[in-house]
């Protein structure tokens, strides 16, 4: 066996991770605009996003409110 050999398996699995990571980076900002649509502040919409994703708020934050 080569250290070189193709295992499509885990290439899958790369694959569809990395699939749920740029849906994720996709939706989080049309998330919060729902949620501010709908009226809760920025802070409670922030929560709401940690919950659903399991992500911490600065990382939100990032997503939503990126450094130029």
């Amino acid at each position: 066996m080569s250290v070189f050999e193709y295992n499509e398996e885990r290439h899958l699995a790369y694959i569809r991770e990395k699939g749920r990571e740029e849906g994720r980076k996709s939706m989080i900002p049309v998330f919060f605009e729902m949620l501010k649509k709908r009226g809760d502040s920025e802070e409670d919409a922030v929560s709401t996003i940690c919950e659903m994703y399991g992500m911490e708020p600065k990382d939100v934050r990032e997503l939503l409110f990126p450094r130029q």
